[in-house]
């Protein structure tokens, strides 16, 4: 199984020369939540600032499905604001979305309750669990929650994998990591390996307590055991099973290195976010920042929002000293800059990157 992390912009070289040409382009990734509902309260989670309550109804999800798919969307990632799995039209979206021609992902705790998880395996490319923990107790401190919703986690996956028997999705199970839970990766990962998803993979917390606008704070991140636990991880992986990391992003923290080397968010012409509330916002750090909000799509439609003038005002006005450093967007800006500064496009990867519809 190939790295996740690798460059994919060169299967959308047309995309690439669209924007290299006009300045812009249209998302080949788009994230959609369904419900800022959520059962779990997990540690850090930015969605306490979310809309309580918001819930996308049925004939809006699958209008905001069709229209992204007419735009021009690629992969569609059902996600959150909450949890995904709350919302009882999931299996329904997930299946016009490949019928209208995109890939389909989802993010999900697990804990939602005893359910079939046939629709998601047959529809989605990948389907990723956040466990976060090893057992009860450290689930408990990562998800807020106790030992019966670890438990129901569990069963989720272990279902989820004996579903994929009659689907083709690639099953996954995400470790978010700090100093707090580090000491657990291991243990972590060797539990994915007994539950039988393909692949693991560890990922830094974006958001701490002393976190500030320009940095991030490195000792809560990271320890000094982190690469020795994250190689001691990785010699757990098999022919059948896969340790993935943002081996950059991480390098760039250990080094507290957050420097910026763009000057504007490219990355935003091929990556947007949908939230519950029905409004399009910059990127997914920016739900429910309302001065980031693109347009309401129960006022226009994703077109006439892509392509307005409220957008390029919002575009324009950005001020990067505010962003989440090394975000979502950081390692595609790097790269657009590169493109943009050379002139040279990227090229076809081989071998084929892993996911290549998901940014």
């Amino acid at each position: 199984m190939t790295t996740p992390f690798q460059s994919k912009l060169g299967v959308h070289r047309d995309r690439v020369v669209e924007w290299v040409e006009t300045g812009d382009t249209v998302p080949v990734t788009w994230e959609l939540d369904l419900t800022n509902e959520c059962q779990h309260r997990c540690h850090l989670c930015q969605g306490g600032r979310y809309p309580v309550g918001a819930h996308m109804g049925n004939e809006q999800i699958d209008r905001t499905i069709k229209q992204v798919a007419a735009l021009g969307g690629r992969g569609l990632i059902f996600t959150g604001g909450g949890e995904p799995v709350l919302h009882d039209h999931l299996d329904a979206a997930l299946a016009l979305t490949t019928a209208s021609g995109m890939d389909a992902a989802l993010i999900t705790n697990g804990g939602a309750g005893p359910r079939a998880w046939n629709v998601a395996v047959e529809h989605c490319t990948w389907v990723r669990f956040s466990m976060d923990a090893w057992d009860a107790t450290s689930y408990k401190q990562t998800h807020g929650v106790g030992k019966a919703a670890w438990k129901q986690a569990l069963g989720a996956i272990e279902s989820c994998v004996a579903a994929k028997k009659h689907g083709q999705a690639d099953v996954g199970a995400a470790f978010l990591c700090d100093a707090e839970n580090e000491t657990g990766m291991v243990a972590a990962a060797r539990l994915a390996r007994e539950l039988g998803v393909d692949y693991f993979q560890v990922r830094p917390y974006h958001t701490t307590p002393k976190m500030e606008r320009q940095r991030l704070d490195v000792e809560r991140i990271m320890t000094p055991h982190f690469w020795e636990r994250l190689h001691e991880a990785q010699r757990l992986g098999t022919s059948t099973f896969a340790v993935f990391a943002s081996l950059p992003k991480y390098r760039r923290i250990e080094a507290k290195d957050f420097v910026r080397h763009y000057t504007k968010c490219w990355g935003q012409s091929f990556a947007a976010t949908i939230a519950a509330d029905c409004r399009l916002y910059l990127c997914c750090h920016a739900r429910a920042n309302q001065w980031l909000c693109l347009g309401d799509l129960t006022e226009a439609t994703l077109e006439e929002i892509w392509f307005g003038p409220k957008r390029r005002r919002v575009v324009e006005s950005l001020n990067l000293d505010g962003c989440v450093p090394l975000c979502r967007c950081d390692a595609l800006n790097e790269e657009l800059e590169t493109i943009r500064a050379t002139g040279q496009l990227p090229t076809r990867p081989d071998p084929p990157p892993l996911h290549p519809s998901f940014l």
